[in-house]
């Protein structure tokens, strides 16, 4: 009931028209919003030709930067002549940030993911501003003071200036704790150098799950993309459970951006496709977006503190 209410249900025929119109008008908004942000990103290239800009860098994002100019049309680039195209994928923004020493290519990439979207064509500021503007009139029109209010209408906190108490609360209480965790964090990963691995092994210990090649190879999207199957260590003969796709690296405009799951067969005792089994067990797919490895360098496997989040 509530759920039906907050979507406007109970509005009379002429607020309910206009309740319709802004969810269709704001839905307009969010598309040209996330079209703006994907069109600028891809709109932006850097171009280095001064192989001391390059200080610094791995030598992956060296190589990817050089096969980012080939694929602009700079046939001869190298990886050690140059010259290398920046873009603003996550992986090389990150990559200048931490390690480049040049100044002047920090703050050219960093200026540039700041103004994402900021400017024409893709200037999305006169669409925030309208999408503010429609939230504030729709939670009106349902009786709420704001927008934020209305989205605390189905949530447990009392009220907006409850919610802002206890962020300002929390943050100073909860800083300290949260550095010397990332640090600690920090320091295992540097020491380990195989995340996935570990990671597996994580897995076993802790829920009894063993994550190995699959037996039986399937067909995936990408060459990239690799398939394990799940064994339950607990029960008789260590049983395969379920199978999945790992998906980790970035692939540009093909894959959208983020992480997340997509179940592909569910378990079913009923549609099992193997008379010898009693259940057909599920499939999914982890879908991630890490730097993509462009070659074997000192360190294989390692991914920074923010990577390990999801």
């Amino acid at each position: 009931i509530l759920d039906a209410t907050l979507n406007g249900v109970a509005l009379n025929d002429t607020d309910k028209a206009t309740f319709n119109a802004i969810h269709v008008k704001l839905k307009e908004l969010s598309n040209r919003f996330d079209s703006n942000v994907l069109d600028s990103t891809n709109a932006f290239s850097y171009l280095v030709h001064d192989k001391a800009e390059m200080d610094g860098l791995p030598d992956a994002i060296v190589a990817l930067t050089a096969n980012n100019a080939v694929a602009a049309g700079h046939d001869l680039a190298t990886a050690t002549q140059g010259p290398w195209k920046f873009t603003l994928d996550w992986s090389l923004y990150w990559a200048v940030q931490r390690y480049a020493t040049s100044r002047r290519l920090r703050e050219t990439i960093y200026l540039a993911n700041q103004a994402i979207a900021s400017a024409a064509p893709f200037d999305n500021a006169p669409i925030m501003q309208q999408m503010i503007q429609l939230r504030r009139d729709r939670a009106q029109l349902l009786g709420f003071e704001s927008y934020a209010a209305l989205g605390l209408e189905d949530k447990m906190a009392p009220s907006v200036s409850a919610v802002q108490d206890l962020i300002d609360g929390m943050r100073n209480k909860f800083r300290p704790l949260g550095e010397a965790e990332v640090a600690d964090v920090s320091a295992y990963a540097a020491s380990q150098g195989a995340v996935l691995d570990g990671l597996f092994e994580f897995v076993a210990r802790l829920f009894g799950l063993r994550i190995e090649a699959a037996d039986t190879p399937q067909e995936t999207w990408h060459p990239d993309v690799q398939y394990y199957q799940i064994r339950a260590l607990d029960q008789p003969g260590t049983p395969v459970i379920s199978q999945f796709y790992l998906d980790l690296y970035e692939r540009g405009d093909e894959k959208k951006a983020g992480a997340w799951i997509e179940v592909m067969v569910g378990r079913s005792s009923v549609l099992r496709t193997d008379d010898k089994a009693h259940v057909r067990i599920p499939v999914f797919a982890l879908m991630f977006n890490f730097a993509t490895p462009v070659s074997v360098v000192s360190r294989p496997g390692i991914e920074a503190c923010r990577s390990i989040h999801s």
